[in-house]
């Protein structure tokens, strides 16, 4: 029976396999828990991002202030919302915060603006200013002065900071803490 071609794999050349594709795994690992660090950190200052540019454009197309609240934590959550539409002859009122605890009062006319606590889980809001609030006609904030954002990523080796100009033009830079 020396003569037949044999099909398949020997259990040593398995075990071979087997061991160099854990190794490979156990190598990989950290770079890919650092990779999916970095990502989660970088979505949630992306979705903060959006917020603060939908608010400020939200401001503008309804010539209405509009007032971007955070809350700073582990359970961190944002939110916007705009100024009541001035009734008959009246002057616009200023914007309120909207409590993004319960992001359905967190509305821009009639689209929501919010992030909820919880969607980013693990990811901290270290730093927000207390409002940020947009004017109707420039979307300048009315503070006019830069504010600054800055969450920490689940495993704490990242950290994305959100700015804001006076102008409402908003950036976002993630670097390893």
């Amino acid at each position: 029976m020396h003569g037949q071609n044999s099909k398949g794999f020997t259990l040593v050349e398995l075990m071979v396999v087997i061991a160099v594709v854990a190794i490979l795994a156990v190598v990989a690992m950290p770079s890919y828990r650092e990779l999916l660090d970095n990502y989660r950190v970088r979505k949630a200052g992306e979705d903060v991002v959006s917020l603060v540019s939908n608010a400020r454009s939200g401001a503008v197309k309804l010539h209405r202030q509009v007032n971007v609240s955070f809350t700073t934590g582990a359970s961190w959550c944002a939110g916007a919302k705009s100024a009541d539409a001035p009734s008959a002859g009246a002057q616009a009122i200023a914007a309120d915060p909207c409590n993004c605890g319960d992001p359905t009062t967190c509305l821009v006319e009639t689209e929501q603006l919010a992030i909820p606590a919880g969607k980013h889980a693990g990811v901290t809001m270290a730093t927000a200013t207390n409002a940020l609030v947009f004017n109707g006609i420039t979307g300048a904030t009315t503070a006019l002065a830069g504010s600054t954002i800055t969450l920490d990523s689940p495993l704490n080796k990242f950290r994305a900071t959100v700015t804001v100009t006076p102008l409402g033009q908003s950036n976002l830079v993630v670097a390893a803490k």
